[in-house]
């Protein structure tokens, strides 16, 4: 049903001109999804129930965009890594500091020695045995614990059988969800939304952010 909507006509010295006012009912300085405390309104909570994650996160990215646009130069606006607020500036710090000592630690630095040796070899070997290879260190360090919480920690496109993932759906439930969180509350999301929406997006492999 087509909602009742009311215009102004605003007179200039040129042409008459037509105005959107808003939506019947809205009362100013009130956000008709989103309470001032936080929480959804009730058209809130029925809107992000039925809408999809894809359309979720392309959202709350255009809405982080424009936060970011209000806070950065034009080098630093586009940049993954610009937080929008506190919640997601400490969301960040704890992946930065977790992937710091993830990436010094002896399980990954003794898979990325047998990586350098393999490449090393590669023009010796056939393209298959060189794959088989390189799976299986993978394979190997992905069962150590510097293995799990690699995928954990990083983003990265995978091939699923069916068509290319955005993201590995490890990170989308661990550190993506928790970066995911901050810039929700960021955007002015209470704590209970923030998870609601970010479980949301986890579901299907989606993060905020980057």
């Amino acid at each position: 049903m087509m909602e009742n909507k009311y215009y102004a006509v605003i007179m200039s010295n040129s042409r008459d001109s037509l105005a959107h006012h808003g939506i019947k009912g809205m009362r100013w300085g009130v956000r008709r999804y989103q309470n001032p405390d936080g929480t959804l309104t009730e058209a809130g909570k029925k809107r992000y129930r039925s809408m999809n994650s894809s359309d979720l996160r392309k959202e709350m990215t255009k809405r982080i965009k424009k936060a970011r646009k209000k806070q950065y130069d034009i080098n630093e606006r586009y940049s993954w890594r610009s937080t929008i607020g506190e919640n997601s500036e400490a969301a960040m710090v704890k992946w930065e500091n977790d992937q710091k000592r993830n990436n010094s630690s002896k399980e990954t630095q003794e898979f990325r020695r047998r990586m350098k040796a393999l490449e090393k070899k590669m023009d010796s070997m056939t393209a298959e045995e060189y794959e088989k290879r390189y799976n299986k260190l993978y394979d190997d360090y992905y069962k150590t614990a510097s293995g799990i919480r690699s995928k954990q920690l990083n983003a990265t496109k995978v091939n699923r059988g069916n068509g290319w993932e955005q993201y590995y759906k490890e990170y989308a439930n661990s550190y993506g969800k928790g970066i995911t969180i901050g810039y929700l509350k960021d955007l002015g999301y209470d704590d209970k939304t923030a998870r609601y929406l970010a479980d949301k997006l986890a579901k299907d492999g989606r993060s905020l952010g980057i």
